[in-house]
């Protein structure tokens, strides 16, 4: 089984789709006085598995879309769909 990446590039359109600041986001995986998400769309570090989860809850991502995000082949595509998905609701 090969493992899913998260990459920088992924982190950032996820940021810019979603209209979300790298504030909101890092808050959103639980930092309050430190802003890691810049960090990590610029290739330093990644969240974990858990502050991945947290940061598309704040999307409005359900763990399940979340994981087919993550594991698609063609994320850019697959985010795209997941965004007018959650416009929709």
């Amino acid at each position: 089984m090969v493992l899913p990446i998260l990459t920088s590039k992924d982190l950032r359109d996820l940021k810019q789709l979603f209209q979300k600041t790298s504030q909101e986001l890092s808050r959103a995986a639980g930092y309050h006085f430190q802003d890691p998400f810049k960090n990590w769309e610029n290739g330093k570090g990644a969240p974990t598995i858990n502050e991945y989860f947290a940061i598309t809850a704040y999307c409005g991502l359900t763990p399940s879309e979340s994981f087919d995000w993550l594991t698609a082949t063609k994320k850019y595509e697959a985010l795209m769909v997941l965004y007018k998905l959650v416009r929709s609701r």
